[in-house]
């Protein structure tokens, strides 16, 4: 089968709509793009909810746009990620739904989440309601007695709030006395919390944990060497440095904290506080440093994908492109993961090499055959390395945009090719998307002008074939 016919066949109606979405939301989820996420969960659950009478896959896009949105929050800002109002209640709904379509593989983790948003939203009352049930029901889970805690203490009952940690400490399966149980429970709950960017509960669950850790310290002389132990004391820096208001001061608690122990934990959030504060060339090396720590620790355990897209991500903003591609290629042959073959793909691309372009953009189609990105750069290789290809390129064009092309980069790219060939009309149409999809920064400058240029190019065009011999 050729090229073409392959790529049209992907093109077919009968490919489903929902598939194409929950490819798109896959991908952009593997990549930290929470909120074109969230908007292609949302096409999901609006066509499975005519389409399907499946009620787990409803609850699972129900729940998936929840974290999705939770997860949205100021993503790509120089803050520490905070919810905001209309983000905990697009959750709260979407969590409710969920739990709506009854007993489903999502439910638990569902009423979870329920829980702590509530918690965030200052609904006790509600809260409590929830862990407490779950309490009941035999889930003797040691964050979720923590999250009562939080509760209680919120309440300024020291009392429940004392039960509730102990109940905590029970569940936390560890040797260490039971204050330090409680504490790690607390710590965990708050991790759980930052990572869905509910920072006021966080910061409770946070501050009790310290006030415990204060107390432990100063009462028992036996618990010192625990308290201040290097893991112990890295581990509360990183939390600290997450719920820091300060990028600058996140960064710097991060440094110490790795200065402290160095573990997959620290250096990984180390790289992702560089990373917010936009010094990307600088979370390279303690990326590298995570994944080789888990090589180390776990040699029969796979690479952690998040950790590798991070890690390759990086390399390809900061230019080092042959460092990337062998980055790439290395874990996605291990991985076998559409978005890593897509990373190949894009770096090959960058580099000239066609054949490799080819081959590993067309490893990404098969492993995610929805996907619209790597048929658009698949077209993009096509146009910028053989002129003559435009039949094979507006094959792919039609599939890309059928799969719902929205990559605002490479469609501007996309648009200039097609501009440097002469096709203005196409050209036109794509920098079009790209302006509708930019912000307002320079590229979205660069989009207006090279839209422009089409335009201009058009009339010239237009006016010399009309022009008397």
């Amino acid at each position: 089968m050729d090229l073409v016919t392959l790529f049209q066949e992907g093109a077919e109606p009968g490919r489903s709509s929902r598939k194409c979405s929950l490819a798109r939301a896959y991908d952009a989820a593997t990549n930290s793009l929470w909120g074109v996420a969230a908007t292609e969960h949302k096409t999901r659950l609006s066509r499975a909810m005519v389409e399907s009478s499946n009620q787990t896959a409803i609850a699972n896009g129900w729940f998936d746009l929840a974290k999705s949105v939770l997860l949205s929050c100021n993503i790509n800002s120089n803050n520490i990620p905070r919810t905001t109002y209309t983000q905990l209640n697009v959750a709260k709904q979407a969590l409710s739904e969920c739990l709506a379509c009854g007993s489903t593989d999502s439910r638990d983790a569902a009423v979870r989440l329920q829980g702590a948003v509530l918690l965030e939203e200052g609904s006790l009352d509600d809260s409590e309601a929830i862990f407490s049930a779950r309490a009941l029901s035999g889930t003797n889970n040691a964050i979720d007695a923590a999250f009562l805690c939080v509760i209680a203490d919120m309440r300024e009952d020291g009392l429940k709030a004392k039960r509730a940690a102990t109940c905590a400490a029970g569940a936390k399966v560890s040797p260490d006395p039971g204050v330090l149980r409680a504490i790690c429970a607390l710590d965990d709950a708050s991790n759980y919390l930052m990572t869905f960017g509910l920072a006021k509960s966080a910061a409770s669950a946070l501050a009790i944990a310290d006030r415990a850790l204060a107390l432990a310290y100063k009462h028992n002389s036996m618990l010192t060497s625990w308290v201040g132990s290097p893991q112990i004391a890295a581990h509360r820096r990183v939390l600290h440095a997450r719920l820091s208001v300060d990028t600058r001061t996140a960064v710097q608690l991060a440094h110490s904290a790795v200065r402290a122990c160095k573990t997959i934990f620290t250096l990984t959030a180390l790289g992702d506080l560089l990373c917010m504060a936009n010094d990307v060339a600088g979370a390279v090396e303690p990326y590298a440093d995570a994944l080789v720590r888990h090589a180390e620790r776990f040699p029969h355990a796979k690479t952690p994908l998040d950790l590798c897209v991070k890690h390759a991500r990086c390399l390809l903003r900061t230019n080092q492109n042959c460092a990337a591609r062998d980055t790439y290629v290395t874990v996605a042959e291990e991985l076998q993961d559409s978005s890593l073959w897509l990373g190949a793909g894009t770096v090959a691309l960058r580099l000239g090499a066609l054949t490799s372009t080819d081959r590993h953009l067309r490893r990404a189609t098969v492993r995610s055959p929805h996907s619209a990105q790597p048929y658009g750069l698949l077209m993009l290789s096509h146009l910028t390395h053989d002129g003559n290809a435009t039949c094979c390129a507006g094959s792919l064009l039609d599939v890309s945009v059928n799969f719902g092309l929205n990559d605002r980069g490479l469609l501007r790219e996309l648009g200039n090719a097609y501009f440097q060939l002469g096709h203005y009309t196409i050209a036109e149409t794509l920098l079009r998307r790209a302006v509708a999809a930019e912000f307002n920064r320079g590229a979205h400058s660069h989009a207006l002008k090279r839209l422009t240029d089409v335009r201009a190019a058009r009339v010239v065009a237009r006016e010399a074939r009309y022009a008397p011999v």
